[in-house]
């Protein structure tokens, strides 16, 4: 084989190196676009009066979180807080009167948590792999 033509063979599996390797920085940075949604979201709601009112109430008025238990996310819509459709949320009752609130949802591929209960505060980060 000339020293052109085994050069040639070498430019083409450079160029498929290449491509693979643009392809998966294209996906690392779509995840970490993904991740800056979730942070925004996560600003936006810890900045939001309406959001941190509602947590007083879930935290403060059993009366209040019987009255929109399953309903929260709607509730929070109807304050206008914007949450992602697949958003779910929770509100319960432990051990000693511990009231845990915890918000699910996920930013394109990037799944996350934001919850707090009245013992240990608010704890935020991504969900799974």
């Amino acid at each position: 084989m000339q020293p052109f033509a085994k050069h040639l063979e070498a430019l083409k599996l450079g160029q498929v190196q290449h491509s693979i390797r643009i392809d998966e920085l294209r996906k690392q940075i779509k995840l970490q676009e993904d991740e800056i949604g979730a942070h925004s979201l996560i600003l936006a709601l810890g900045g939001s009066d309406q959001v941190l009112e509602a947590l007083a109430q879930f935290s403060e008025d059993a009366d209040f979180r019987k009255k929109v238990q399953g309903k929260e996310l709607e509730y929070l819509s109807s304050l206008g807080v914007g949450l992602p459709a697949d958003t779910r949320i929770s509100v319960t009752t432990g051990a000693n009167d511990n009231i845990s609130v915890e918000i699910r949802t996920r930013s394109g591929e990037y799944a996350f948590r934001i919850a707090w209960d009245s013992i240990t505060g608010f704890v935020t980060g991504p969900i799974g792999d």
